[in-house]
């Protein structure tokens, strides 16, 4: 008996001792942001989901990553979040959306072919950039739409990751729908 509780004692702490404090995903994302870090301040590019303000899980990162991948690799169009807690060396959003293709040094038809979903939380904003190729199908109205229900309750209620799936989906289906 004496062996038994020694053996469930030393299992319990080899169990807890061993664990990593942190999820390995979020660690390696962690560490892709610090990286990626420029010297100018400007931010680098991660993948389709760029949460530089921190606002996303790992498990809600990868759900959206997994999703703007798909829907990327099924039509060749991109829809790119980006998170940040500052506009950088830009003095708006609108300033910061509109040279985030080229700081990123995409070429004229990556951008052409990119929605840009912008988030600052700090300010409380969101700018939805498209590109060229988009712009007869994503229009103003669908635009300030999403914005809208993304300020007025995604970001009141904290819902951010359900508030950007939908926002995601909405954007997915106006593209769609002038396709066919």
């Amino acid at each position: 008996m004496k062996y038994l509780r020694y053996g469930l004692l030393f299992c319990t702490v080899l169990w807890f001792g061993c664990r990593p404090s942190i999820d390995e995903k979020e660690l390696a994302y962690t560490k892709i942001i610090e990286r990626n870090k420029p010297k100018d301040g400007f931010p680098k590019p991660v993948g389709y989901v760029n949460d530089f303000d921190s606002i996303f899980s790992v498990t809600e990162k990868n759900k959206l990553q997994d999703k703007l991948q798909r829907y990327d690799n099924l039509t060749y169009n991109r829809i790119i979040l980006v998170t940040i807690p500052s506009y950088y060396q830009y003095s708006s959003i609108d300033d910061f959306a509109k040279n985030l293709g080229e700081q990123w040094d995409m070429t004229k038809k990556e951008i052409d072919n990119t929605i840009f979903i912008i988030v600052n939380l700090a300010q409380k904003e969101v700018k939805i950039e498209v590109g060229s190729t988009s712009e007869n199908f994503i229009q103003d109205s669908i635009k300030e739409k999403i914005t809208e229900n993304l300020l007025q309750d995604a970001l009141p209620q904290n819902k951010l990751y359900d508030g950007f799936d939908k926002a995601i989906n909405k954007l997915i289906m106006a593209r769609q729908k002038s396709t066919f």
